[in-house]
């Protein structure tokens, strides 16, 4: 052990040195697959390359400023310091006591204000035309220079129109989604590297949502589900608070010349004419003080009132029907089921529409008249981009008895012609529902078993019990007695282990969270389940229950059906371990659930199998803590499923942000080496790791028709790995699924480390057959498939998290000392062995 642990600082020494530079592009591109030409929503920009002179005042010089702490200009600053006198423009002014009696004074921030300007640096744009023309690397000034110039694209746009994030919205393409709440659709722009020194600006359709504006009175009847003429109840105030609270909103009762803005502290429970207040000694309300002040009338006396915090603590309250909420405020919480159906399919829009509402929007954006840029000596054209693209084959996919199927555009249909490579048995299960007899009768759940024990002997699986167990329980008993108490009863029927319950439940709820946490992390021994909605089972058809087989039969350690060794031959020519892996984060705010990593790789020569680690970490960086031990994990797993080490190693690496890209390369490599290192002394499987992103703004469509799958996008399989991509590194787009939907989205696959070798063609090819091995569905999925295992897992792992305090770890694997990763506060996760190394997760 002594030797290893040297060769460990050894190795971590020399690869802190070693992983700093991404990978370089090995050729011009790929080649294989159909020439095609498609549209993409980047807009060249051309350098005027005109001498600026600078400016001798201040007053000469125009400036951008990317909001927050920078300002950038094109000519030279005349100072290294300077002091501006701003009028804060917020004076005092009357406005609503407690209970409405008004308050005099200035308001918080009255008074000047003083910007400060400090000159920092001259940014020399040297380095950035060597690395555009592939004469240099991308240095500390390359990055430098992008942001200042992409500062300057987007500052007058920031400045017209609402901004969040990195996009601007326009209200007149708002679309009220219910709640009180409304989409607003928009522009996001920002400045992309392309190749043959070719500059981008990326500019994609962008939705958000946003407080509905206007009349606080109308807004009020639009947040609640009810019309009411008194006091509102609890519910209704807390649902109130929580939508309206800091919102900002002006008065219309002192006339057009009074600005002042308020922020809502309190939304009362009582209507204007029942909240009282004391003035001088007697009981007045909202409604008498406003009618006797301003001479208002009010038609809405009984709709509540906005509060607002005064500096002495009192609150004032003003009737809503006076108050008008600004518009473009945007809200931070939670949709509902009915809101965010209602956004997916108002932000939905084929390719054609889309591309034209980009388009309809740089007319608003205004580019051409735009002074910053030419300051910066800047034209972007308004046409889309076009770009040559190819349609890679899609591979053949076999079932038993070497049963080749063709896929059409990304897919194929279920048949009983069609058995699955490596059939399931099933006989010891059973069936449990929660739900009543009356919503799901005893002749539907025999129903149901027939069809389903049907559909999966057409499919290859051997179910030697087509009389399962069943189970009828109360929709709120408790999960683990239920559950427990019809595992007991199949073993002692099947004499023998139980294999999987199905789980009926009568709709999305708190029930799932439970049945999974219950059965792969709870202290007894871990059993595998398949979950089923009621209302799918009313409607199900000879499809959803093939899906519905897919599950069952990988849950059990079957395969439903693999690729000829010809299409993945870097998997096949000799052992091969796949991996997927992620870091998903909590909610932004949320400081009580910590980040949680989810690893997955493949266990067979077919790398159709795939076994999972998950844990949490604290924070939110991206960094994986413990990826070392969690790869000692599952490489020695390979060798128990497959009987050797894994001779190379391929990792598809998700939710990393190009700013980070350095340091996950560099931890995350390093913990790979040592983690072979730990196996063995000698053991160093060559490794490829890939990131992974959908994130990101880029879109396609065909420029002709003919090209265009149903739905108007491109077809699956469609590579890009020119124009638009890295002037220097392996990167390239890859739109592997069918469209079905909307504009489809092309995963971005960046390969930052190669000991492989891998020319274009090879990895492309790769990535996008291996889209056809995800277990759930027969078709393409739109991303490597242990990259959608990992995933999966992560969501299921934040169920654990809520399900016990007292859940203990080993997945996240242990050292040579045999401790825990994390012996923290940090809540632990306990994957039960007995199910940890199946396909629980899908």
């Amino acid at each position: 052990m002594a030797a290893i642990a040297e060769s460990l600082i050894k190795e971590e020494s020399k690869g802190l040195a070693r992983f700093t530079e991404n990978a370089i592009r090995p050729d011009q591109g790929g080649t294989i697959g159909r020439p095609i030409t498609i549209e993409a929503n980047f807009f060249a920009i051309r350098r005027i390359w005109r001498q600026i002179e600078a400016s001798p005042e201040m007053g000469g010089i125009r400036a951008v400023f990317d909001g927050r702490f920078s300002a950038y200009s094109a000519t030279k600053l005349p100072f290294h310091k300077i002091e501006i006198v701003l009028d804060s423009g917020k004076g005092g002014g009357k406005g609503g006591g407690k209970g409405g009696k008004e308050k005099h004074g200035k308001g918080k921030f009255a008074g000047p204000m003083v910007a400060k300007l400090t000159y920092v640096n001259i940014i020399d744009l040297t380095d950035l035309h060597k690395f555009l023309r592939r004469e240099g690397p991308l240095t500390s000034n390359c990055t430098l220079a992008m942001q200042a110039l992409n500062v300057a694209v987007t500052h007058e746009a920031m400045s017209r129109f609402v901004n969040r994030g990195g996009s601007v919205f326009f209200q007149d393409q708002a679309t009220d989604i219910g709640g009180g709440v409304e989409m607003w659709k928009g522009l996001f722009q920002a400045l992309k590297p392309g190749r043959g020194g070719s500059m981008f600006a990326n500019i994609d359709v962008a939705a958000s949502v946003f407080i509905k504006g206007g009349n606080a009175a109308n807004v009020i009847s639009s947040i609640l589900p009810r019309e009411f003429r008194g006091r509102v109840d609890h519910r209704d105030q807390v649902k109130l608070d929580r939508m309206l609270r800091s919102a900002t909103f002006t008065v219309t009762h002192r006339g057009e010349k009074f600005k002042k803005r308020f922020k809502v502290s309190k939304v009362s429970a009582l209507g204007a004419r029942d909240l009282l207040f004391d003035q001088n000694g007697r009981k007045v309300s909202v409604q008498e003080y406003f009618e006797q002040t301003y001479h208002c009338n009010l038609r809405y006396p009984h709709l509540p009132c906005l509060g607002v915090r005064s500096r002495d603590g009192d609150t004032a309250y003003f009737p809503s029907e006076l108050c008008e909420i600004e518009p473009g405020q945007k809200y931070t919480k939670k949709l509902d089921e009915s809101q965010t159906s209602s956004m997916i399919k108002e932000a939905s829009q084929r390719p054609s529409d889309r591309m034209g509402f980009i388009q309809r929007g740089m007319r608003q954006l205004d580019f051409g008249n735009n002074q910053h840029l030419r300051d910066f000596g800047f034209e972007i054209n308004t046409e889309l981009e076009r770009i040559p693209a190819r349609v890679l084959p899609a591979p053949d996919i076999v079932y038993s008895g070497e049963r080749v199927v063709h896929p059409d555009n990304g897919g194929w249909r279920l048949s009983p012609s069609n058995k699955a490579f490596q059939g399931a048995t099933l006989e010891r299960w059973g069936v449990l529902c929660f739900e009543t007899e009356r919503g799901f009768s005893r002749t539907q759940m025999q129903k149901f078993i027939v069809e389903l024990t049907e559909t999966l002997c057409e499919n290859g699986l051997r179910v030697n019990n087509r009389q399962p167990n069943t189970l009828y329980v109360n929709p709120q008993a408790r999960v683990s007695t239920a559950i427990d108490a019809l595992w007991t009863d199949i073993g002692r029927k099947t004499m023998g282990d139980p294999q999987i319950i199905i789980v009926i439940l009568p709709r999305r709820c708190e029930t799932y969270a439970d049945v999974k946490s219950h059965c792969e992390a709870g202290e007894t021994m871990g059993k595998m389940t398949q979950c089923v909605l009621v209302d799918r089972l009313r409607r199900a058809n000879k499809q959803y229950y093939g899906m519905l087989g897919t599950k069952i039969n990988a849950k059990l350690g079957g395969t439903n059906w693999v690729l000829k060794p010809d299409a993945i031959p870097f998997i096949s020519q000799m052992p091969t371990m796949i991996i997927g892996a992620d870091v998903t984060h909590p909610a932004p705010g949320d400081a009580t659930q910590p980040s949680v990593v989810a690893v997955v790789a493949s266990v067979n020569k077919e790398a159709t199998r795939y076994v999972g680690r998950v844990k949490a970490q604290a924070g939110r960086t991206e960094v994986i803590d413990g990826f070392k031990y969690l790869i000692y994990n599952l490489i020695k797993t390979f060798k128990e499923q497959v009987g050797h080490h894994p001779r190379r190693i391929l990792v598809y690496r998700d939710g990393v942000s190009d700013g980070e890209f350095a340091h996950v390369l560099r931890e995350e490599m390093v913990a790979i080496k040592q983690a072979c290192l730990h196996v063995d002394e000698n053991y160093r499987p060559p490794v490829t790791f890939v990131i992974v992103k959908k994130r990101h703004h880029a879109r396609f469509q065909p420029l002709n028709r003919h090209d265009a799958d149903k739905t108007g996008n491109c077809p699956a399989g469609t590579v890009v790995d020119q124009v638009i991509t890295h002037p220097t590194e392996f990167d390239f787009y890859l739109q592997s699924h069918s469209g079905l939907l909307g504009t489809s989205r092309p995963a971005l696959y960046h390969v930052l480390w190669d000991e492989n070798g891998f020319s274009s063609n090879d990895i492309q090819q790769l990535t996008y057959n291996m889209c056809y091995l995800y277990a759930r569905c027969p078709k393409a999925v739109s991303i490597v498939p242990p990259v959608y295992y990992a995933h999966l897992l992560a969501f299921r792992a934040r169920h654990y998290l809520g399900f016990s305090d007292t859940v203990s770890m080993h997945s996240g694997g242990t050292g040579s000392s045999g401790k825990a990763v994390h012996d923290g506060p940090l809540p632990d996760i306990r994957v039960q062995r007995s199910v940890e190394n199946k396909m629980f997760f899908i």
